[in-house]
């Protein structure tokens, strides 16, 4: 997976910025940042001591407690710090995108017929309603309770 640093920056997230009730563009979000009277702030301190809680192996970054990637806004700022390079970013990002769909590839093929009991009709019906039809984002799937 060859993307360019305008592709990587892309799969971060980003956020509207309100200044005074009117929208001023995007801006990129970082995973450590505070509110301010003056906008939100960057939290360096912090961005660099999660870092000592994520390894690199093998060019990509994991997380030592669950071994996942971490969020695009947290690679993106070990990036923004010089902490991990152009193809850490690369590598991780296409890591989680891998993990990401081994993940919802198991979801779909255990849940594939999957049936409700009689208490998550009840509890369903109980909540949205008699004959509601729900459906399950991921699969596809669809109840009428």
């Amino acid at each position: 997976m060859n993307l360019t640093k305008r592709q990587l920056r892309a799969t971060f997230p980003t956020t509207t910025n309100f200044t005074d009730g009117k929208p001023s563009g995007m801006r990129r979000k970082h995973a450590w940042e505070r509110p301010s009277p003056e906008g939100w702030v960057f939290e360096e301190d912090k961005a660099r001591a999660k870092f000592g809680d994520a390894a690199v192996m093998g060019g990509v970054v994991r997380w030592n407690s669950n071994g996942s990637v971490p969020p695009a806004d947290c690679l993106g700022d070990w990036h923004d710090l010089g902490l991990i390079g152009d193809e850490e970013l690369e590598m991780s990002t296409a890591a989680r995108e891998a993990d990401t769909a081994k993940l919802l590839e198991s979801y779909r093929k255990r849940n594939a017929n999957r049936k409700l009991s009689a208490e998550e009709r009840f509890e369903l019906r109980a909540n949205h309603g008699p004959g509601t039809t729900l459906v399950n984002v991921i699969t596809g799937r669809r109840w009428t309770v």
